[in-house]
């Protein structure tokens, strides 16, 4: 693939890392993505498994831990 002189992407530039491969880099090929948009439910998940998980009992001693520290290293 020769872009010519004078190109960015010419002479030891990006088409030399990828080769022929730059063009399917560039074009979306094969036959488009259907993404589920329920974003609400995404987030219904999310939530549950953040309480599930223990992460939220972690984030409130995390944050009671560190409030406890500020408070007994505090001047004044």
């Amino acid at each position: 693939m020769d872009l010519g002189n004078g190109h960015p992407f010419s002479s030891h530039g990006l088409l030399d890392v990828w080769g022929d491969n730059f063009g399917a880099l560039l074009a979306q090929s094969g036959t488009p993505q259907q993404f589920d948009q329920n974003i609400l439910a995404d987030l219904s998940r999310a939530w549950n498994n953040f309480i599930r998980t223990g992460q939220a009992a972690a984030l409130g001693i995390g944050l009671f831990i560190g409030y406890m520290f500020r408070f007994f290293t505090s001047s004044g």
